[in-house]
């Protein structure tokens, strides 16, 4: 059952919805007093309503969920997959529905589960593109779980496109997380979002240096570029979601986060039984930076290490792993423990990382896309599963011309 929340937008929201940041995102802020029952990471139905004195129209559906705190009295809330209902769907007076749903914009309050199925039957009896439009939202609320060490995969997977979107300042993007509806948990995690771009046309982009063609079809691979840019263009990160093709399942995930501006190049190895193997220590040792004192940087070396506990996939769900991340060069210093792992009392908590990421403090300097591709192709080579991350800015100039705006 759908929780219904409704949404005024002859009000503040309908002007929130011309600007461009809705447009190209399907972000609205709102005050976030009413709608403290949404839970972070739970999903919602928003139905757009349009008020007269004597007349409730709904104009529009869409899904909603609260994103983070901002203050002590805003909460983001992240739109997405919203269309227009056409012809809208009126509600009278001296109904149920028309007292249910002024009740909830009077006293600020979403409807109850059985309000809200009335409501979306309401809507779905109206004519048949209404009641698509119900169905394509409902299928994509359905809870899409994987569990096992395939659903652990994917769970790194998204982490390390959320880290790599965070380092790039792209937090408004995190929301587009949730829309993997992927029909096989099989393939790279980027390929079941719908910002996933065509295969073949990653070899036309600037960033196709970071990545070998396939030999024989012996790999598989997902990519896209985000940006604040609808068309990508402009400062953001192109990610490329790669793996082996084989009998055998991934051993794991590693990350690969490369900053051209800063020839910053970081590699992020996931660990779950808190140890890591040899060919982390390769790539710190191969390509860290030369020792400099006046290095401002707090790790000038490549290698790290996420610490993090194993858990299924959920789309819907936190889209980034509970853990700590040390640089390995750390663990290492610290003496071994007996039961083989490692520890450290230096670690970094998810924001830092990013941040530092994307700012260049982080990673092995002076590297270029050969180096990127090599430590890519070290890692596939141990059968794990490779995020790659470019912070790039794509030349506006290329850009082809936009097609005219509209409000979903």
């Amino acid at each position: 059952m759908s929780i219904a929340v409704i949404f005024d937008v002859t009000d503040q929201v309908e002007q929130a919805m011309q600007r461009q940041a809705f447009q190209r995102d399907g972000l609205i802020g709102l005050d976030a007093y009413p709608y403290r029952a949404l839970k972070r990471g739970k999903q919602s139905m928003a139905v757009f309503v349009e008020r007269t004195a004597d007349l409730v129209m709904i104009v529009a559906l869409g899904r909603v969920m609260p994103g983070d705190l901002s203050g002590k009295s805003y909460r983001i809330l992240e739109f997405d997959l919203c269309d227009m209902v056409t012809p809208g769907v009126p509600v009278t007076p001296n109904t149920d529905m028309y007292s249910d749903i002024t009740h909830a914009l009077r006293n600020r309050t979403t409807l109850t589960p059985l309000k809200s199925d009335k409501l979306l039957a309401l809507i779905s009896q109206s004519s048949k593109h209404a009641a698509h439009i119900v169905k394509q939202l409902r299928s994509h609320m359905e809870p899409n779980r994987v569990d096992g060490e395939t659903g652990f995969l994917l769970a790194c997977e998204q982490d390390a496109v959320a880290l790599s979107l965070k380092a790039a300042n792209l937090h408004t993007q995190l929301s587009k997380l949730s829309t993997w509806t992927a029909d096989s948990p099989c393939p790279p995690l980027i390929s079941g979002l719908k910002e996933a771009r065509k295969p073949d046309d990653f070899w036309s982009c600037p960033e196709n240096e970071v990545l070998l063609p396939a030999r024989n079809g012996t790999r598989v691979f997902g990519w896209m570029r985000m940006a604040r840019d609808e068309d990508g263009y402009g400062l953001g990160v192109t990610l490329v979601d790669v793996r082996l093709i084989g009998n055998s399942e991934p051993s794991g995930v590693d990350l690969v986060y490369f900053h051209p501006r800063f020839g910053a190049l970081a590699l992020l190895h996931y660990s779950s039984d808190r140890s890591f193997p040899e060919y982390v220590d390769d790539v710190d040792r191969l390509y860290a930076g030369e020792d400099n004192l006046t290095d401002p940087r707090l790790v000038p070396r490549p290698g790290f290490v996420k610490f993090t506990t194993k858990r299924h996939f959920e789309a819907t769900k936190e889209r980034l792993l509970n853990g700590t991340i040390h640089a390995a060069r750390d663990l290492r210093d610290w003496k071994c423990r007996r039961d083989g792992q490692f520890n450290s009392q230096r670690h970094l908590s998810n924001s830092t990382f990013a941040a530092l990421l994307g700012g260049g403090w982080l990673g092995g300097r002076a590297a270029d896309y050969a180096q990127v591709r090599e430590v890519v192709e070290l890692s596939l080579s141990t059968n794990r599963v490779v995020m790659i991350a470019v912070h790039s800015d794509w030349d506006y100039a290329t850009r082809p011309a936009s097609s005219e705006g509209r409000l979903f």
